[in-house]
């Protein structure tokens, strides 16, 4: 829908300018005025997020667990989606329309790959938007490419990479505990356990499966 908006808007003469502002912004020509309002809207953004942190994670997660808890799910509801469009309009003059929604999804899934401590997500999160944002100017101005859309690649770059780390992580992990779960099971086999294993792979051995003290009955026997 939005692209088809996007399409029939262009066919309109003197519009083409004004739908490329808005699809993906221009973040070298942000004034002052567009910092200071940035800048308020964070932190109110903030304090909103800290003051309903326990509502808006059940809301957002679990709608059920969040009416059975007591809370008004529609109330937060509102507040959840009005936090994400004032978000979202803060930035188009920026990046635009498309690449808000870059800015504002992968950092916080790349941040979501190294944790799950809601906190500690957050706070790396915003590093990884800081650090992409500062990447993706170094890159327009080093390789002359679109500023918006060089910080938007680097921080889907920077959820590749995440993605990536955490998968390989977790193969090295599976395998640990594949060997680990195998030692502890042949752990248990010892002394005459593994001798009798062993004579067992062997026909016409006698295995013996009394363990030390029916050697030590034989010898008496054999003594007497």
């Amino acid at each position: 829908g939005f692209a088809l908006g996007a399409g029939l808007v262009a066919t309109r003469s003197g519009f083409s300018r004004d739908l490329s502002s808005l699809l993906v912004g221009s973040i070298l020509t942000v004034s002052t005025s567009d910092l200071l309002l940035t800048a308020v809207v964070a932190v109110v953004l903030a304090g909103v997020l800290v003051a309903g942190a326990r509502p808006l994670a059940f809301v957002g997660f679990d709608p059920t667990g969040a009416r059975a808890a007591g809370f008004r799910t529609t109330a937060w509801d509102v507040v959840l989606l009005l936090t994400i469009e004032v978000a979202v309009v803060t930035v188009v003059p920026a990046v635009g329309t498309i690449l808000a929604v870059a800015l504002i999804v992968a950092p916080a899934a790349a941040a979501r790959q190294w944790t799950s401590n809601r906190p500690a997500m957050t706070g790396l999160a915003v590093l990884l938007a800081v650090g992409g944002g500062l990447f993706g100017l170094y890159a327009s101005s080093r390789w002359n490419i679109a500023a918006g859309a060089a910080i938007a690649l680097t921080v889907t770059g920077f959820l590749m990479v995440s993605s990536v780390a955490r998968w390989a992580v977790g193969e090295r992990s599976g395998a640990r505990t594949a060997v680990g779960s195998a030692g502890h099971v042949l752990g248990p086999l010892g002394g005459s356990q593994r001798v009798a294993a062993r004579g067992a792979d062997r026909p016409g051995d006698p295995v013996d499966v009394g363990g030390p003290e029916r050697h030590d009955a034989r010898a008496a026997h054999g003594g007497q």
